[in-house]
């Protein structure tokens, strides 16, 4: 896990800029929308994936090694804002759990006091 987290950060915005592109697809068709919905599901768990092997920290007394996830998570933050915007609203409803648990990975582990852009999708 710790191999990732140098891409985390471009990782995930690609994955969330691909679900933002499968939520804009959706058609209507409700055959063809299970599929994207698989899609957008799978890119979601990977996220958090991704965020949980973020989070892991070697040594949890080193202050050093906190600052640089502060600053990662921070980061990692401002790439998800699109998405979150999505997900915290009616129409992200079948995404709220993975929203919320992205949203505790990203005021749990990200800096303090939480950054006004964050704030900014409620």
């Amino acid at each position: 896990p710790q191999e990732i987290i140098p891409f985390a950060a471009q990782l995930i915005g690609h994955l969330a800029a691909q679900v933002c592109q499968i939520a804009d697809s959706s058609t209507g068709d409700d055959d063809e929308d299970d599929g994207t919905e698989c899609a957008a599901m799978g890119s979601m768990a990977t996220i958090i994936s991704i965020l949980q092997a973020c989070a892991g920290c070697t040594d949890p007394s080193d202050g050093a090694e906190t600052q640089r996830r502060m600053q990662l998570f921070g980061s990692i933050a401002e790439s998800l804002l699109p998405l979150m915007g999505r997900l915290l609203h009616p129409a992200g409803v079948d995404f709220i759990d993975e929203a919320l648990e992205i949203l505790s990975y990203l005021t749990f582990y990200g800096p303090s006091p939480i950054p006004q852009s964050l704030w900014l999708v409620f």
